[in-house]
């Protein structure tokens, strides 16, 4: 399975002080079925502890997964920034995550050698 952020989440990652290796770890927790919450449209809500800060004060990720195929990391947010994304945010990500879903793997190593997505 591959495990894959955005440009754009691997930025916000990094300027919230994200470890990719907590990164890596989360997306092995959701491959493996243990998530926060299924939106749907292969959605998922996945809490993630950053620093010595536990789960409940770490930051939010929505990430779209196929099983034993690809996940990808679509957005983050911390939990005292807002407290969730809102309906039409859902829509918007299960519209993108059928998309990212349905690229070949020829086109996700050029989305990568790009650098629109980051290999985790």
């Amino acid at each position: 399975m591959k495990f894959l952020a955005t440009k754009r989440f691997a930025q916000w990652a990094t300027k919230q002080r994200v470890l990719e290796s907590d990164l890596s770890a989360a997306a092995r927790e959701v491959a493996t079925g243990s998530y926060d919450a299924n939106l749907g449209g292969h959605l998922f809500k996945k809490r993630i502890a950053t620093g010595s800060r536990g789960k409940s004060h770490g930051v939010r990720t929505i990430v779209c997964c196929e099983k034993d195929h690809r996940l990808i990391f679509l957005y983050g947010f911390a939990k005292n920034e807002r407290p969730n994304i809102t309906d039409k945010e859902l829509k918007t990500f299960k519209e993108f995550a059928k998309i990212l879903l349905s690229l070949s793997d020829s086109e996700v190593a050029q989305a990568i050698i790009q650098g629109d997505f980051v290999e985790l």
